[in-house]
């Protein structure tokens, strides 16, 4: 009988033991943690049928947040270019074909394409990006609409070199 009471209350012991352990552990624990966030390299959102609805992840070495149509091809992207520092949005069609874009360079210009299922940047709003890649800000800003072979069709262009002026230009759709 005496060693059933000690065994109980060694067991006695040992359970109090253990929760009190516990709970003290968790408190010390809580106590030293400081996350403040996930550290991860992919978020993957699927939907009811295991289908990819959007991904938050890198594309090219930038961060970039996708939306995903039915059939998985990409139907919206927002991100960061980190290599040529640029931000955009761009809204797809078929074939992985860009049908809008917005994008803003590190510079400041910001430019908007618009195009259809024929044709990727129809027209063109904004900064008239120059053949010769700078990081100076576009001195010329306009509106182009452009035919297939992505000659110029129309052009409304206000430049500031050196000082502000503006060009009407029409051209014949046979150049």
């Amino acid at each position: 009988m005496k060693n059933l009471s000690l065994i109980s209350l060694i067991v006695f012991a040992a359970v109090v033991g253990g929760i009190v352990g516990s709970l003290f552990s968790g408190f010390i624990i809580r106590a030293k943690d400081t996350a403040t966030g996930i550290r991860t390299k992919e978020v993957i959102l699927v939907d009811e049928n295991n289908s990819p609805a959007a991904r938050l992840g890198f594309v090219d070495g930038g961060p970039v947040l996708q939306f995903y149509n039915k059939d998985s091809t990409v139907a919206l992207q927002v991100g960061v270019d980190r290599s040529r520092k640029f931000k955009f949005l761009h809204f797809f069609g078929e074939n992985n074909r860009i049908l809008a874009a917005l994008n803003s360079l590190e510079n400041g210009d910001t430019t908007l394409y618009l195009g259809d299922r024929g044709w990727e940047g129809r027209v063109i709003l904004g900064a008239i990006e120059s053949d010769i890649p700078t990081n100076e800000p576009s001195d010329s800003w306009g509106l182009v609409f452009r035919n297939r072979s992505t000659s110029p069709l129309f052009s409304v262009m206000i430049g500031n070199v050196p000082t502000p002026s503006a060009q009407i230009r029409l051209v014949r759709a046979n150049g």
